[in-house]
């Protein structure tokens, strides 16, 4: 994790673990290996605050916002550590024409860049190209469809559970809502 992050909703930021993890490291790992036990997580570890960050200046319009969501440094901790997990499945899961899912974004860019510039030239002929705004999907997520497709793929059913159990126990709420769990 990046040095540099932003504090989390404990107060504390990557550098903070990193420069004490002699004193908390048996803490954090404690909360790890009770996730993957399956014991319930504390309210504090799973609660996440959306924050929204203006796009531009005056924003109008929620359009104009980027939300990002601020959680315990454990949580991120624990995130890691199954996206770690999850890293090497992706290759025999993802079709090469899902490549944007891949740090080769940069590709799929350059790919458009070129067909536009192609389009460009071919003037005689008429030609049309569509942008799709995919922005909104993860909202759209049917989470009892996404764990038959976990169970149909084959992931286990304890990975499964685990990765169920972290999405119904997350807590999202505004700022102001919060404090009382971290007292």
């Amino acid at each position: 994790m990046s040095p540099g992050s932003t504090v989390g909703l404990d107060g504390f930021n990557t550098i903070f673990y990193q420069r004490c993890w002699v004193i908390v490291k048996n803490d954090v790992v404690s909360e790890v290996q009770d996730f993957f036990t399956g014991a319930p997580l504390l309210l504090s570890f799973t609660a996440t605050t959306i924050v929204l960050i203006p796009k531009v200046k005056n924003p109008s319009q929620y359009s104009e916002f980027r939300p990002i969501s601020l959680c315990s440094r454990t949580n991120n901790i624990l995130m890691k550590l199954l996206n770690n997990r999850l890293k090497s499945l992706l290759p025999s899961l993802v079709t090469l024409n899902q490549a944007a899912l891949f740090f080769q974004i940069g590709d799929n860019i350059l790919l458009a860049q070129e067909v536009m510039r192609s389009i460009s030239a071919n003037k005689k002929d008429w030609n049309v190209a569509f942008k799709l705004d995919m922005k909104k999907d993860y909202d759209r997520v049917d989470w009892s469809f996404l764990e038959l497709i976990l169970q149909r793929v084959g992931f286990p059913e304890w990975w499964i559970q685990h990765i169920w159990n972290y999405t119904q126990l997350l807590v999202l709420s505004p700022y102001q809502q919060i404090s009382k769990w971290f007292l």
